[in-house]
């Protein structure tokens, strides 16, 4: 069967099945955002992203931009672990007729997008390739298992929320991909979303110290697949509220002016670097304390369910989001 037939989940399933593990491994390839090792009293995490010049960095992004992307990217995915990222490294694919100076470029937004967050850059790899790859890999620490992040921590009752706006980013995409313009101001806000986006290290951080059974991913292949991933690792369901989801100004207006659609239709999409998280209904009022003692927000949305579907109010929702390999959107 031919890889453009079975999607990305179906192809990581099949990659991961068997694999050789020791007792110290934590998580494994393929369960959550990240893999965890129990090392020196502490989670060693560890994530991987790759990207290409062809599908991951439209026209228009400076090269600075597609540095930080390459590194936020990778930086988000310790966060949903509820992890503290330790470093960062990166191989790079660069076709010879590259110049020097664009290089060195991404590397400065990559660098600048680990200072941001705190993650050194340590080092990698170049080799020659026929188009811009850049893969990335970040290593961060959590301290316990129980601390983690995990997709499968959802219960039927949790509260279901997210640590911020959601859908800026998409509208950013489109104005740089199909140059479909709101104002100015705007354009620059939802622009800045797309190409600089920020990782929730702090929300993730501020959530991991509870000592509660919380569930999380981060929302970069879309808001209902993202749902759809906790609920089928967890064996429950997830019904989002849509007079609940947390949209900026420019995106409604982006959505009504420019795209005709209800700002629910955005979020299809992806691209946002805010986390989805499930816990407890009685550990809410102390979660939503904690992240924004930590500089952030936690917004409900919803509420996990027993019926393994995700659900916009009453109706169940399409939750396939981005796949790389059915390039679906």
């Amino acid at each position: 069967m031919k890889l453009s037939e079975l999607g990305e989940k179906k192809i990581v399933s099949a990659l991961t099945k068997g694999l050789y593990t020791r007792d110290f491994v934590t998580l494994s390839a393929g369960l959550d955002d990240a893999a965890a090792i129990h090392r020196l009293g502490e989670e060693i995490v560890f994530t991987s992203d790759i990207m290409f010049e062809s599908s991951h960095f439209p026209q228009g992004m400076k090269p600075e931009e597609i540095g930080w992307k390459a590194a936020a990217a990778n930086i988000s995915d310790v966060a949903a672990m509820g992890a503290r990222p330790i470093a960062f490294l990166a191989s790079f694919g660069l076709p010879p007729s590259l110049d020097l100076s664009y290089v060195r470029a991404i590397s400065r937004g990559i660098n600048d997008a680990c200072r941001a967050h705190q993650c050194p850059f340590v080092g990698g790899d170049t080799k020659k390739a026929g188009e811009l790859t850049i893969c990335g890999s970040v290593i961060g620490a959590c301290p316990s298992k129980s601390a983690l992040l995990r997709r499968g921590n959802a219960r039927h009752g949790d509260v279901v929320c997210v640590t911020g706006n959601l859908g800026d980013a998409a509208c950013g995409a489109q104005i740089l991909l199909k140059g479909k313009k709101l104002n100015p101001q705007a354009d620059k806000k939802l622009l800045r979303a797309f190409l600089k986006p920020r990782a929730q290290i702090k929300a993730g951080l501020a959530l991991s110290s509870l000592g509660a059974e919380i569930a999380g991913m981060d929302i970069t292949d879309g808001l209902f697949y993202s749902a759809n991933e906790i609920a089928t690792a967890s064996g429950c369901g997830i019904r989002i509220h849509e007079s609940m989801l947390p949209f900026s100004e420019e995106a409604r207006k982006f959505a009504h002016s420019i795209l005709r659609a209800s700002p629910v239709r955005i979020l299809e999409w992806g691209e946002d670097y805010e986390l989805l998280v499930s816990m407890r209904r009685k550990d809410f009022p102390r979660a939503k304390a904690a992240v924004e003692a930590a500089g952030g927000r936690l917004i409900c949305i919803g509420e996990a369910i027993r019926e393994t579907t995700v659900y916009l109010d009453g109706e169940k929702v399409d939750v396939h989001g981005y796949d790389a390999f059915l390039a679906k959107r």
